[in-house]
């Protein structure tokens, strides 16, 4: 297991700034970690670095058309980057049920002319990303209680300080490393390497190619 710190001076030694063995400053280490968490930041809107997707259960509210979600919102969590898949779990049979719903994209909501119909099973829901909490719109306003699930794509989550314990899955350690190594030459008057570079490249497309596996299934007429 590594630390966030280990992360960080292997950086900083890909970057030339330290020596094998030497420990950065505490000023170097924090911008670092900055460093490292901007670019967290950065690579949680691309939907190539998420690697998995969380399934969670929230209750709807009879004649509520929306609800927020986000750390402070009515449904607590954190802001999903993105919504891909609903739907709407019904309890008051054994086993439980889930139906699905259309996850619908700013234009569909927008043509939809009767907002406020109701129904016991809505059909559809809106993900708007408002910020700091995100908005959900209900195509038809629930009138019974039923689980809403929701299937998102969430943020990476920030390292919190130096001395965190991390566990990554494979290829993200030398992705970190050397990504943020790139992004720190220019503070240290730094000329990155092409060995740098490639290996930053390298290690963010195998990330990226891993995730990207979605089975295909054949169609006919």
């Amino acid at each position: 297991m590594s630390t966030v710190l280990d992360l960080v001076k292997a950086s900083l030694r890909d970057v030339g700034a330290i020596s094998v063995g030497e420990t950065p400053s505490a000023d170097e280490a924090q911008d670092a970690l900055s460093v490292i968490n901007r670019m967290l930041s950065m690579w949680s809107n691309e939907s190539l670095m998420a690697y998995e997707r969380v399934r969670e259960e929230f209750a709807l509210v009879p004649a509520s058309a929306s609800r927020t979600i986000g750390a402070t919102g009515n449904y607590a969590t954190s802001r999903p980057q993105e919504i891909e898949s609903a739907m709407i779990e019904d309890n008051s049979v054994s086993p439980a049920a889930e139906y699905p719903m259309t996850v619908l994209n700013f234009d569909q909501w927008s043509a939809i002319t009767l907002k406020a119909e109701t129904a016991e099973f809505p059909r559809g829901v809106y993900y708007n990303p408002t910020f700091p909490n995100g908005t959900l719109y209900f195509s038809q306003v629930p009138t019974v209680a039923h689980n809403l699930v929701l299937y998102s794509r969430k943020p990476l989550t920030a390292f919190a300080a130096l001395n965190t314990t991390v566990a990554l899955p494979p290829g993200w350690e030398e992705a970190i490393i050397s990504n943020a190594a790139l992004r720190l030459c220019p503070s240290y008057g730094k000329e990155p390497s092409a060995v740098l570079v490639q290996a930053a490249n390298a290690s963010k497309a195998a990330i990226e190619a891993a995730n990207n596996i979605q089975p295909r299934y054949m169609q006919s007429d």
